[in-house]
């Protein structure tokens, strides 16, 4: 099994567009793929809707995990928790933070903000990481990330040291930019033990943790099963708001979570719509990707709505957090 969360594209400063490096990770043996282009305020949702459709595509014809994410870089730390949910707001399945390193000028109190913020997932070689920071990131469910890039690479040691002290998740990427950065598992592991891991700390940086992230990635929110009674516009869904997609359809799409099955397909459309049944003749329900309109909201309402008699099931945004 390999995984990485951690690469980039011609859309930041990448070499391979998003589908070459699709294609070129299925042929080193990937099992899936997360994008994170470098971004930026202003570069947020231009990155996710481009990538977002490659992804798609992958799906539909090859059967292959890729999400669409972000690499928050070189952004002033306080305003890493607005960008965060704003990537998320944008349809990003994963958020990862660039964080301080040896070998770059990041700002300090990069590495604190992005470890205190739920809706980071992975802080990317965060060489200058301290104990507190270490904590935090066990805490709040950051998955730290143990890189094979060059350069950052240079305090692998430390930050393993510090995670494993903290009971922190470690995770390891590529921090692709070029295809002789793709990885392959013979090399994953030789990072993992490089970085001083052994046993069964290895398989945990390799699979274990990668396959929760991925999991974390897939599943429907807790907040759209709500407890009966909840508000709809209190699960997020309000007209005029970004609401992410539904995941990529597909072979990785046609199971979910919960282990229904559905056809349903992604498209790029503001409509909350149908897409085929489940294993019990319940109807699938998909939110794709761009701004509900209001009529969309009251239809969301009306599926939604779990104060009277169930009627159809509660749909499975990708990716909206509880409390957002």
């Amino acid at each position: 099994m390999l995984y990485d969360f951690h690469t980039h594209t011609t859309l930041s400063d990448g070499v391979l567009s998003p589908m070459e490096l699709i294609r070129d990770c299925i042929v080193n043996g990937y099992s899936a793929l997360g994008i994170t282009d470098h971004t930026g305020a202003g570069t947020i949702g231009r990155t996710i809707r481009e990538v977002r459709r490659d992804c798609e595509l992958a799906a539909k014809y090859w059967g292959f995990e890729a999400y669409p994410g972000v690499e928050l870089t070189h952004v002033p730390a306080t305003s890493i928790s607005e960008l965060a949910a704003q990537a998320l707001a944008a349809g990003a399945a994963l958020v990862v933070v660039h964080g301080q390193t040896p070998v770059e000028p990041v700002e300090p109190g990069t590495n604190l903000a992005a470890v205190s913020c739920p809706d980071v997932d992975i802080l990317a070689h965060p060489g200058e990481l301290t104990e507190e920071e270490a904590r935090l990131a066990a805490q709040h469910g950051v998955f730290l990330e143990i890189t094979a890039k060059n350069g950052h690479c240079l305090s692998n040691g430390r930050v393993a040291r510090l995670a494993l002290a903290a009971g922190a998740k470690l995770i390891l990427s590529s921090d692709t930019h070029e295809p002789s950065q793709i990885l392959t598992e013979e090399f994953a592991r030789r990072v993992a033990v490089g970085a001083g891991l052994e046993g069964k700390d290895v398989t945990d940086v390799l699979v274990t943790n990668a396959e929760e992230l991925l999991a974390k990635i897939r599943r429907p929110c807790d907040q759209c099963r709500g407890a009966a009674g909840e508000d709809t516009e209190a699960r997020g869904l309000t007209a005029g708001k970004e609401h992410p997609p539904s995941p990529p359809s597909g072979a990785m799409g046609d199971k979910l979570a919960n282990g229904r099955q559905t056809t349903h397909v992604v498209l790029p459309s503001p409509e909350l719509s149908l897409r085929g049944r489940g294993a019990g003749g319940e109807a699938a329900v998909a939110v794709v990707g761009g701004r509900l309109s209001e009529e969309s909201c009251n239809e969301a309402r009306g599926i939604f709505d779990t104060r009277g008699p169930a009627r159809e099931p509660r749909p499975h945004p990708h990716r909206l957090r509880p409390g957002r």
